[in-house]
């Protein structure tokens, strides 16, 4: 996540030299994207405009709770 945070940095801050955006704090305006792009799946599901992000069960526990994430990746097994 961190090698993610700093590459969306660094090409927002790219954008702002440039003159093409306008922000005071770079690391601050990664953090709001990334809350919105996480909260999209959930926010249209909950307004009902899209249906909700499939849940991913365990591949050991099939019977487990679901996840609320729609990136989420059930994990491999461990040999």
């Amino acid at each position: 996540m961190t090698q993610t945070t700093k590459a969306m940095t660094l090409w927002l801050e790219r954008r702002r030299i440039r003159g093409l955006l306008k922000f005071d704090v770079p690391f601050a305006t990664v953090s709001a994207l990334r809350g919105m792009i996480v909260m999209d799946l959930q926010r249209t599901a909950m307004l009902g405009l899209a249906r909700p992000p499939r849940p991913v069960r365990s591949r050991q526990d099939p019977e487990s709770v679901p996840s609320f994430s729609s990136m989420a990746v059930a994990p491999e097994p461990r040999k």
